[in-house]
């Protein structure tokens, strides 16, 4: 099941309150936003999607963020036991674990971090810890300084028509403000050659880092 946010933009509509982002313009543009989410099938090798909800936002809601939780919140209401709602990096993994999304892939940002869902070991010096390790799946660069991703829990490789694909996986854990025991939910990053970015994925399935 995927579910996504459609912008139909009406740049000369009088009134229009809501804003859409669009890259060509590489900025938000007057538009009438939808929430759609579908199920993904297929007649023979084409790709087809089934609607299944169709939202709009509220009257006098300007602000994408309510449409989108009033999304998942109904598409994971309704989801299959067989069904998992797939979505994109617009859409906060927050909104998914507190929106009663039972099984979810979502693709977030390359500067993406969490916690360990378990404490440190005390060193004896200062507070005891309150939060899990930080774990930071890409390295990134702040302020000149390089900060080094971290280790994955399980690395993988394939083959898929001739690319050596190469994937990463850390488990068991949770938001980056979240303590111990919140919702956990585990992270892969692929390396497909194809791509000059990796695909970073959040997912609350009992996956490989090669499924995922």
């Amino acid at each position: 099941m995927a579910c996504d946010l459609v912008g139909f933009f009406r740049p000369r509509l009088s009134g229009c309150v809501s804003k859409h982002d669009q890259s060509g313009a590489d900025k938000a543009l007057p538009a009438i936003v939808l929430a759609v989410v579908a199920a993904v099938g297929s007649v023979g090798k084409v790709r087809l999607p089934l609607v299944r909800l169709l939202l709009w936002a509220e009257p006098g809601d300007c602000h994408e963020a309510a449409l989108q939780r009033r999304a998942i919140t109904q598409a994971g209401a309704t989801l299959h036991p067989d069904a998992v709602l797939v979505v994109d990096a617009g859409f906060g993994v927050a909104t998914l674990l507190t929106g009663g999304v039972p099984r979810f892939v979502a693709r977030v940002a390359r500067n993406f971090t969490a916690r360990r869902n378990v404490l440190p070991a005390y060193t004896g010096r200062g507070r005891c810890p309150v939060y899990g390790e930080r774990v930071r799946p890409l390295p990134r660069t702040y302020k000149g300084r390089t900060m080094a991703a971290s280790p994955p829990d399980a690395p993988a490789q394939w083959v898929r028509a001739g690319r050596m694909i190469q994937a990463q996986l850390w488990d068991d854990l949770v938001l980056s403000p979240a303590k111990p025991g919140a919702p956990a939910f585990r992270c892969a990053v692929i390396h497909d050659p194809r791509y000059q970015e990796p695909l970073v994925l959040v997912t609350t399935l009992p996956v490989s880092a090669l499924v995922g």
